[in-house]
């Protein structure tokens, strides 16, 4: 009996290594099956496609740009385009429908990331039919990128394609804005330094265009216009003004709007166009933000969406009994028996029975927490601009996804800090946008999108007094906020929390300071995380604002920062209801200098030549834009420094002027003051690189008596 039994099972041994061998080989051969049935590759002549991206391949690190594919085709074609991004498991994608005998250029805005590698790769799929193009870009970090309106190319006729600054601070690459940029959304703008135009190309643009130009003068745009005609369009506080010491312009959010009068028509190019900061968040190297701290964003949102995993504990006894029971004890328990064959039968009957104790127990990991998102808004006169992180994940297994308004486009976040194990496709539509990617049973994601969105309901005014920055914030919304803070490059304020309609007045302090670090542990604490050094916080997330600082200025100088948060406001996707959505609103406003000596904290300074390159190398000249308030009266001016430095150099228009530094002080001289801005270079030294995060500040001083 034995024996007949050991026949048996060596017989069933047989079998199933068989059937394993038989599946094993079809397996092998069933990818030479698909490739011989496959749609046969689009033929070179029948279609071809050319793909270019950013401005002539230049962009910002960081930033969006938009990658056009110009289509040839003998045939009709029905598929989709995919851009495949090199630095994220991440692809954008739209539909492609093109009539036989015609040529279509398709575009897509797509994120960029720190770097770039080999570039995009741009996939036609027709069918499964394909046509693969890789197109190359080149960091703009000391090229203008300048974007021309329609109206003023008309009447230029011949617009330059490059020119070289007159600072000797570069070079501006010049193009054409397509139409179209203004219909893709507001990160469709986002590779322009400068834009150009005149004041009819304002009344031009429709209510979508013109969104989104105020939301890329807000992001630090700046916007040369050769007359004054439809800026009624503009909002009333960026409407250019005569400035007391000669000039037209006007701050607009971190941006500028200047009348040039004519100048670009008389192609002045290279006199109008000037250096700006190498990338949207406005920081120290140009590339990072301030060093806030904290965990990343999944971690906060994990948490609060109240996802759990199993101890690792149950898994390792479960492990080690399943070890035991399939190992010593079962081959011993059968050997005493004479009945080693039904082995075949017990392990994978234990196996299963041990795969369901696991299900059943993971359920209740798996089915725990809902998904969770956070929004920063960055407001401004009649909208914002909004940075969503969500994450999410299918109690069962499947596809997530994510609904994005038009014009929404997924954020560079996700291209250096995104779940990598992931793959992300997003399918950009008319109406709405799509991410979708595939989970397992209890995996989870996460992914960042950036939009247009209202207005905030948040104001702040400030102005300085006696040195000191002092205002008053009012929360306009119909619902409360918490954890209210000020900010502005000398310092952070918390005010607490504000009632629907509720003010309060605030102080802080005048003197911007070196951004090296946050300014957020200085208002809100998060004990459980060690962050902070204030009362814990009721709703504020680090990491939020930490993600935040990625894109945009958290502090920029001469301007105060305003944030509140709240659970009350709407969900800007349609990711789902049972999203649990937190939000922090914020909003900035220029210091006012209101009557005395310019003050430091009036004056914008933005850094537009840092001495380092993307990577921490090099060893260049750093150069430093000061944008005065339009009533500055004229009096003198001095540059306080930071470093010890011998001399500076100083822009009076056709030439750099060295100035010595006494006692880490500078005389500006009137020349050096052109139309309400200043142009400052620090020659780099071979011995010592003037570290960007040494700003120097200008501000005024009392006339000298007798």
């Amino acid at each position: 009996m034995t024996r007949r039994h050991s026949r048996q099972g060596a017989k069933l041994g047989r079998t199933c290594a068989s059937l394993v061998g038989a599946i094993a080989g079809a397996a092998l051969l069933l990818p030479a099956a698909a490739s011989s049935a496959a749609t046969p590759a689009l033929a070179d002549d029948s279609v071809t496609m050319t793909v270019t991206a950013g401005v002539r391949g230049w962009y910002d690190i960081g930033n969006h740009i938009v990658v056009s594919a110009e289509i040839s085709s003998d045939t009709t074609i029905e598929g989709d385009l995919e851009i495949t991004l090199p630095f994220a498991n991440t692809s954008v994608s739209r539909d492609v429908q093109i009539a036989a005998g015609t040529t279509k250029q398709v575009l897509l805005v797509v994120p960029t990331g720190f770097d770039q590698g080999n570039g995009y790769q741009a996939t036609l799929d027709a069918g499964g039919r394909t046509i693969t193009k890789r197109v190359q870009l080149t960091s703009s970090t000391t090229v203008e990128v300048v974007g021309v309106l329609p109206a003023l190319a008309t009447r230029i006729g011949d617009v330059p394609d490059q020119v070289s600054l007159a600072s000797e601070l570069g070079r501006a690459q010049i193009a054409l804005i397509p139409d179209e940029y203004f219909t893709l959304g507001p990160t469709a703008l986002e590779v322009y330094d400068t834009i150009v135009g005149v004041g009819g190309d304002l009344a031009t643009l429709d209510a979508g265009g013109r969104a989104n130009l105020l939301s890329w003068l807000n992001s630090g745009g700046r916007l040369l216009l050769d007359d004054d005609a439809s800026l009624d369009v503009l909002p009333e506080q960026w409407r250019p003004v005569a400035a007391a010491m000669g000039g037209r312009y006007a701050w607009a959010g971190r941006g500028e709007v200047r009348i040039v009068d004519g100048e670009l028509s008389a192609g002045h190019f290279e006199d109008l166009i000037e250096p700006t900061s190498p990338s949207a968040s406005e920081q120290p190297g140009g590339f990072f933000g301030p060093m806030e701290g904290g965990a990343p964003v999944q971690f906060d949102l994990a948490e609060r969406a109240g996802v759990r995993l199993p101890s690792l504990t149950p898994i390792l006894i479960g492990m080690l009994v399943y070890v035991l029971i399939v190992g010593p004890l079962l081959y011993v328990g059968l050997r005493v028996w004479r009945r080693l064959a039904f082995a075949w039968v017990l392990i994978p009957a234990i196996a299963v029975l041990t795969g369901a104790v696991v299900l059943v127990v993971g359920r209740d990991f798996r089915d725990s927490g809902r998904p969770a998102a956070v929004t920063f808004a960055d407001g401004y006169p009649g909208g914002s601009v909004e940075q969503y992180s969500v994450l999410t994940f299918t109690r069962s297994g499947g596809t997530t996804r994510v609904v994005v308004p038009q014009g929404w486009q997924i954020s560079p976040s996700i291209a250096g800090f995104g779940s990598f194990e992931v793959a992300h496709h997003f399918s950009a539509g008319v109406d709405a946008s799509t991410m979708q990617a595939r989970l397992e049973p209890g995996q989870v994601t996460d992914a960042t999108f950036v939009g247009l969105g209202g207005e905030v309901g948040l104001q702040v005014e400030a102005h300085v007094d006696d040195r000191s920055i002092v205002g008053t914030v009012t929360n306009t919304t119909p619902g409360p906020l918490v954890d209210v803070a000020v900010f502005s490059a000398g310092g952070a304020r918390s005010i607490g929390a504000l009632a629907p309609g509720e003010s309060k007045d605030f102080t802080l302090p005048g003197k911007p300071l070196a951004q090296v670090f946050g300014l957020a542990q200085n208002v809100w604490s998060q004990p459980s995380q060690g962050i902070g050094v204030g009362k814990a916080s009721e709703k504020a997330e680090f990491s939020a604002w930490s993600a935040a600082s990625e894109r945009f200025a958290l502090y920029p100088t001469g301007m105060v920062r305003a944030a509140g948060w709240t659970d009350d406001r709407l969900n800007p996707t349609n990711s789902g209801n049972d999203v649990v959505t937190r939000s922090v609103i914020t909003t900035t406003t220029p210091v006012v200098q209101d009557r005395g000596i310019l003050q430091a904290g009036a004056v914008r300074a933005v850094q537009v030549r840092p001495p380092f390159d993307q990577f921490g190398g090099g060893n260049g000249d750093s150069a430093i834009r000061f944008l005065l308030p339009t009533n500055y009266a004229g009096e003198p001016l001095v540059i306080d420094t930071v470093a010890n430095m011998e001399a500076l150099e100083l822009w009076d228009g056709s030439d750099w002027v060295s100035v010595e530094v006494a006692d880490r002080q500078v005389r500006v001289p009137p020349d050096a003051v052109l139309d309400g801005r200043v142009l400052v270079r620090v020659e780099a030294d071979p011995n010592f690189a003037f570290d960007p995060n040494q700003l120097v500040f200008i501000h005024g001083v009392e006339e000298a008596k007798g």
